[in-house]
């Protein structure tokens, strides 16, 4: 309840992020019917989520969040976050940006068709993502009940894949982890973008509600293909999903996952960081 989705939340003593049985033992409440006070009260108080994960499309249960510090033995994804889920079974990746000094950012999925539900993962000092699993007690896509599988990159092989999705004065900037077909990158029509806002209310869960088609006003494409930004309106509190069809490397190779989410609380206000 009082979560339209899974959410990271960046913990800060002070804050409240959202439920009000998290203030029963704040002093300032003491002696309060928390049940008396509004929504919209509540509202006021909350502090967003950094990051929204998609419920139903891309996770259902997220288990726990590391941060790839091996230092470029884990390929091109050097400071993100890898998180699991225990329901879907899958890897999902994350990468945060600080927008009017608070994080906020871009999920994308990363590896799925694990054997069990994703609960915990740990990197070792080789690079090398160990990812536990279980579905005991809680169904979980797969065909074990447990396990135990590693991930790991073969130092040669760099996947063809949107490395971040951030938010510019004019719109989003997606870099790419190598060079991309610059017909297909330039050409909007091969651009689906739509946003929509989740619920803060006291029931389980949230429609994604005032879901809107965006079409970008221009793309913008760098000239070693690495780059391209999509001018548009932003709107704070929304999810925005960006859909890339047909895209592929120069060498040919698709997009391994062609969709990213970014999650918009603030607009930047300059384009200087």
């Amino acid at each position: 309840d009082w979560n339209g989705s899974s959410t990271l939340q960046q913990v800060v003593q002070g804050r409240f992020h959202g439920h009000p049985s998290s203030l029963m033992d704040h002093p300032e409440f003491a002696g309060k019917d928390l049940n008396a006070i509004s929504v919209d009260a509540y509202r006021e108080m909350r502090t967003p989520p950094a990051v929204y994960f998609i419920h139903g499309d891309l996770a259902n249960s997220p288990g726990e969040p590391v941060f790839d510090e091996t230092a470029g033995q884990f390929g091109p994804f050097e400071d993100q976050i890898f998180v699991g889920d225990q329901t879907r079974s899958n890897l999902m990746r994350i990468v945060l940006e600080k927008v009017q000094g608070a994080y906020q950012g871009a999920i994308f999925n990363f590896i799925e068709g694990l054997q069990s539900g994703v609960v915990r993962n740990q990197f070792n000092e080789q690079g090398v993502l160990y990812v536990g699993q279980t579905g005991r007690g809680w169904r979980s896509a797969g065909d074990k009940i447990f396990g135990l599988q590693t991930v790991r990159w073969d130092r040669q092989t760099t996947p063809v894949e949107m490395l971040s999705i951030g938010l510019t004065t004019r719109g989003f900037e997606i870099r790419f982890t190598q060079p991309m077909d610059m017909k297909a990158l330039a050409d909007a029509s091969h651009y689906e973008i739509e946003h929509w806002h989740y619920l803060y209310r006291p029931e389980y869960g949230s429609p994604k509600a005032d879901r809107t088609k965006v079409v970008p006003e221009r793309i913008e494409v760098t000239h070693d293909g690495m780059r391209v930004h999509c001018q548009m309106p932003q709107l704070e509190g929304k999810v925005y999903q960006f859909r890339l069809n047909g895209m592929q490397s120069r060498s040919g190779r698709p997009l391994t996952n062609p969709i990213g989410w970014y999650t918009l609380n603030k607009r930047r206000l300059s384009d200087l960081r």
